[in-house]
């Protein structure tokens, strides 16, 4: 079980707000990046904590210096749930990419899942995969997801079959899905090839990274079962997220990607022949998420 005690420390600089007792490591960790999330950010961490099995779980929330009441949120919740923790970036970093990789470095979990700050999950679901990775030792392990939009939920990234081996389902993940947040990975392979996502890229930096994980891992498998609920939120013309926006930078940044995730495969001789599927991974500049 994940013990916690409850003395309570200053959360600056992305110091955890509460210090560590003795006990075992949680199965999973969840990261979720937040930036002005206040009407959000509460779902998405009751979302994980909805399993009797919450203890299993540890949720590092980074605030990438919210102006709005979102830290507030999450201290609320962690007051009943002390495996919940909040760190703060010490200056905004204007993505996901730096707070994701704040809470990689803070996890602790066998295996490490993301989240965004408006998405939720199913966490049986979740945890029931993560008892499945284990069982068969899989480095990386991922399913399909919902998309939720204007109120409909639809499946995404659902294979049309299982795949045999490491090798099958690597080519059916590069080939047939997209490089979102719902898969599970060993934080070992990780912190062993200090795998971080890429700062500079706004647009892209998913695809890098998952593509990084994946040369790098022994035991990839796919499970014909979700975790994943994705909120497809609409455009704000006023304030468009990050990934929303798509000018000279945007367009820089996918060429970008695309040569970085180019080099990542063509490093790795065994990966030679999943080169021309990368098209698929990348997504197209859109004015809408």
């Amino acid at each position: 079980m994940y013990v916690v005690c409850k003395a309570v420390i200053n959360c600056s600089s992305g110091d955890r707000i509460m210090i560590e007792g003795k006990g075992g490591a949680p199965l999973v960790s969840v990261i979720i990046p937040a930036y002005n999330a206040a009407d959000s950010i509460g779902q998405a961490i009751m979302s994980v904590l909805d399993t009797a099995r919450c203890n299993e779980i540890e949720i590092l929330v980074v605030d990438d210096c919210s102006t709005d009441s979102t830290a507030d949120e999450v201290l609320g919740i962690r007051n009943a749930h002390p495996n919940v923790f909040l760190f703060n970036m010490p200056e905004n970093s204007g993505g996901p990419s730096a707070p994701r990789n704040l809470g990689i470095g803070k996890a602790r979990g066998e295996y490490v899942t993301f989240l965004d700050d408006d998405d939720w999950i199913n966490a049986d679901n979740m945890l029931s995969m993560t008892d499945y990775a284990l069982a068969h030792q899989m480095d990386f392990l991922k399913g399909y997801l919902y998309v939720i939009h204007n109120g409909k939920q639809t499946p995404q990234n659902r294979l049309p079959y299982v795949p045999k081996d490491s090798a099958d389902a690597l080519k059916c993940m590069v080939s047939l899905q997209s490089t979102t947040q719902d898969f599970l990975v060993r934080r070992k392979v990780l912190m062993d090839n200090n795998l971080r996502y890429d700062r500079d890229l706004k647009i892209g930096e998913d695809t890098v990274f998952v593509l990084s994980i994946l040369t790098r891992c022994q035991e990839i498998g796919y499970i014909d079962k979700f975790f994943l609920f994705y909120n497809k939120t609409p455009v704000d013309l006023f304030d468009p997220s990050s990934t929303q926006r798509c000018g000279d930078r945007e367009v820089n940044d996918q060429i970008t990607a695309w040569e970085r995730s180019e080099k990542i495969l063509s490093s790795e001789q065994r990966q030679i022949h999943f080169k021309i599927l990368l098209i698929r991974l990348m997504p197209a500049p859109t004015t809408s998420d």
